[in-house]
């Protein structure tokens, strides 16, 4: 399997944007072998490898920036923004949290050019690959909202 000992930020990750997994389906890897499993779950799945991102590393921890404290003064607003509205500042929290502790974020980005019932299938196929692999906190993070992937439904 892959060398995880590298740092690795989302895709794109400029210092000066905010960074959100929009549109992906997101689960907490808490080690290498359980990244392993988790790597082969979707392949077995037929999830095409470059619609999967692991994030790890101190680079991919400040590309998160939970606080908004290291983007600037964009980034800042948009986080002072997320705290008030809703969840989404708890949830990308723990991704730093998790990634500062060593451990691997795994996002799969849903495909765009199907029906939303073939979305729906795909996005509970891959929650469900992921959480048979051993990721935690699996959640569908939608563009206004996040959801809590209900595993086997």
């Amino acid at each position: 399997m892959a060398d995880h000992t590298d740092d690795h930020a989302p895709r794109d990750a400029d210092p000066g944007l905010l960074v959100y997994p929009t549109n992906r389906v997101v689960g907490i890897a808490p080690d290498a072998s359980t990244l392993d499993a988790v790597e082969a779950a979707l392949d077995a799945s037929g999830v095409a490898g470059e619609r999967i991102e692991v994030w790890c590393g101190e680079s991919a921890r400040r590309a998160i920036d939970a606080d908004g404290d290291e983007g600037g003064v964009l980034r800042s607003a948009l986080r002072t923004v997320q705290k008030a509205l809703g969840e989404e500042t708890l949830r990308l929290e723990q991704l730093e949290q998790a990634i500062a502790a060593g451990q691997y974020v795994v996002t799969v980005a849903l495909p765009e050019d199907v029906d939303d019932d073939a979305r729906a299938d795909e996005k509970r196929a891959v929650g469900n690959a992921l959480h048979d692999a051993g990721a935690g906190k699996v959640a569908f993070y939608g563009p206004t909202s996040i959801e809590e992937l209900q595993i086997g439904a």
